[in-house]
């Protein structure tokens, strides 16, 4: 028997790599809905919740969103962590956290959320949802192989683009942020 979590994960998977058509939005939210009370819990405040969640439509991206206004949940969660200083429960809750440690966290959290969104744009890279294992594989080796280099020497990285420096080079939620004029 699936668990909850691989049925979700499949559901995600799919919606996320293949798109959903505007005439089956409802079914795969019903499907989506069905999954997250699988997965998360049928607590008596749980069902609740999962109504107001919808496999939504905004603008050319499709994600997890909410139903009665359509916002994105990766939205949402960009407006919650967009300007990446560390919000003052959090340093209490984990005073052993650095800034540099709460921002690896939110780009995490932001990588997680945003890979479960289809974007239409990049239709042509997600395959169907088919992976190539070879190439994935090989890919993963070469990416290794970078963050070696770059732990040798991180101010020396050559993967770097121009303008890149170590408080500006991130992707996700504040990556809008103009390269340092300096570097």
């Amino acid at each position: 028997m699936p668990s909850g979590k691989q049925i979700l994960l499949s559901l995600l998977r799919t919606y996320s790599q293949q798109g959903v058509d505007p005439t089956n939005l409802s079914e795969a939210t019903d499907r989506l809905r069905a999954g997250l009370l699988l997965h998360g819990s049928t607590a008596e405040e749980t069902w609740a919740k999962v109504e107001r969640v919808a496999w939504v439509r905004a603008d050319r991206v499709q994600g997890l969103g909410l139903e009665r206004t359509g916002t994105p949940i990766l939205d949402i969660l960009e407006a919650l962590l967009g300007d990446e200083v560390m919000p003052t429960h959090v340093a209490q809750q984990f005073p052993a956290l650095s800034q540099e440690d709460y921002e690896a966290a939110v780009f995490v959290l932001w990588a997680l959320v945003s890979q479960v969104s289809f974007v239409q744009e990049l239709n042509s890279v997600e395959n169907r949802g088919e992976l190539d294992e070879e190439a994935s594989e090989d890919l993963i080796a070469n990416y290794r192989e970078k963050l070696a280099m770059y732990r040798k020497g991180p101010d020396d990285f050559v993967g770097r683009p121009p303008g890149w420096t170590a408080t500006n080079g991130r992707v996700g939620p504040g990556s809008e942020r103009k390269p340092d004029p300096e570097a």
